[in-house]
């Protein structure tokens, strides 16, 4: 199995000099990187997709160590709570479901059963019905639902990149000259270099806390180089499209993490 693995990531990361070529540029120029890829000269680089999924197999894979070292560490869980009890005081800000005492899970059932589920002033049984037997089962295993998170996570990832493309396409609608292509490498090369951003400060902040997250000033500025490069523009137009892409994405993403808890929840119910 050990000899399968090694040999299905080794072909899957194509681990030559085109990584030396290529990262390089994608992390300190990578307008040029786009330009080249779209004017032919892509033998010396690697596929935008390949390198694309790659980065996505390590940034779920950065993701998963911090559960691995739970032992040494508590890790940060995807749900936490806080609160208090008579009995229990203030709750720890943070503190996961699955250490949550006997009395503050009474406590956010008895929430639970009080909640209405509706649009405006309407209430929809069937729909509160539904979402208060998983969000119990959510809180009797928190750990079942952490993967089933994860595992939808890792599923609709992939969906950033044509959500990526369609924003791009919309900003640059009236560049005639600018095909719907171009936007799909542009959005590859720029998800790659925010996936191993995502996946160099998850690392990071693993071993110095919260240190890797001054890391992230980095990806607007990695942005507005690349989008001032690849689509010539003044710097203002440039500032205001890459302002316009961070809200789209922003918003995109709410509308996908509310899809993944979507797909836990159902599937948790089904389980």
């Amino acid at each position: 199995m050990a000899r399968v693995l090694r040999e299905w990531f080794a072909d899957l990361l194509n681990f030559d000099r085109r990584v030396w070529t290529t990262l390089p540029d994608l992390v300190l120029n990578p307008a040029r990187l786009t330009r080249r890829f779209l004017a032919g000269h892509r033998v010396p680089q690697l596929p935008p997709l390949r390198m694309f999924l790659v980065v996505l197999v390590l940034l779920f894979m950065a993701g998963s160590i911090d559960q691995w070292v739970e032992a040494v560490r508590p890790s940060t869980p995807i749900f936490t709570y806080m609160g208090s009890t008579p009995e229990t005081g203030r709750g720890k800000p943070g503190v996961g479901l699955e250490k949550l005492s006997a009395a503050q899970k009474r406590e956010i059932s008895a929430e639970i059963a009080k909640m209405s589920v509706g649009v405006g002033n309407q209430s929809n049984a069937a729909a509160t019905v539904w979402l208060q037997k998983r969000l119990d089962r959510v809180l009797a295993d928190p750990k079942a639902f952490n993967a089933l998170f994860m595992k939808w996570a890792q599923r609709l990832a992939i969906l950033m990149l044509p959500i990526s493309t369609g924003f791009l396409a919309l900003l640059f609608v009236r560049r005639r000259e600018v095909m719907l292509f171009d936007h799909m490498i542009f959005a590859m090369h720029s998800l790659s270099f925010q996936g191993l951003l995502l996946t160099i400060v998850t690392l990071v902040n693993l071993a110095r806390g919260g240190m890797g997250d001054w890391l992230l000033l980095a990806a607007p500025v990695h942005l507005f180089a690349h989008m001032h490069g690849v689509y010539p523009a003044p710097i203002p137009a440039t500032v205001l499209r890459v302002a316009l892409l961070c809200a789209g994405a922003g918003v995109a993403f709410i509308v996908l993490l509310f899809g993944i808890l979507l797909a836990g929840l159902v599937e948790l119910g089904a389980a």
